[in-house]
């Protein structure tokens, strides 16, 4: 049997239409799209889930300008979070993304050949995802979000209320594992 979860977490309505970052008081990210570092850290402090437990060592004051756990990537500006897959540790992959303009890492244990400040959490995914919903004014909260689960028939319910959702006028993702426009995306993304 399958189950669906309405979840608003939006405390302000945002229009459709209306521009990222429009409302001032979801926002206080600059103009040019850059945070500092301790400014972003700020805002996850802020967050009602908060993060699990991070440190920063180093100076907190480099402007960041995008967060991304892909190191082809980085460019000047980006804070690199070292996540662990599958098949690769992103971890080995922090002085290259120095080298290319990394100005932060996001790292579960500090790494002493990278001289970049370093944000230190026990869960890199989970502090990833808290970080990047930080540094965009958590743009779900002026979304709807409905989880669908269950054992069987889950990509079909998705499919067939997302058409129902868009016969009725709004605007609608399914993200998922099949045939979606997209998979299930990393946070940054």
């Amino acid at each position: 049997m399958n189950s669906i979860c309405v979840r608003h977490q939006a405390i302000l309505v945002a229009s459709e239409n209306a521009p990222p970052n429009s409302d001032p008081r979801t926002s206080s990210m600059a103009a040019s799209g850059t945070l500092t570092l301790q400014a972003l850290l700020d805002r996850v402090n802020e967050a009602p889930a908060g993060v699990a437990r991070i440190r920063i060592v180093g100076d907190a004051s480099s402007n960041v300008n995008d967060i991304t756990n892909d190191s082809r990537s980085v460019a000047a500006g980006t804070l690199f979070c070292c996540v662990r897959g599958e098949h690769h540790d992103g971890h080995d992959f922090a002085a290259d993304s120095v080298a290319r303009g990394a100005v932060a890492l996001l790292v579960d244990h500090e790494l002493t050949n990278v001289h970049v400040p370093q944000i230190v959490a026990q869960d890199t995914r989970a502090a990833m995802g808290e970080l990047a919903s930080a540094f965009f004014a958590h743009p779900s909260r002026a979304l709807t979000v409905v989880g669908v689960t269950g054992t069987n028939g889950k990509t079909t319910t998705s499919h067939m209320l997302g058409a129902m959702l868009r016969q009725s006028g709004r605007r609608t993702t399914v993200l998922g594992t099949l045939s979606g426009a997209r998979t299930t995306p990393e946070a940054p993304e």
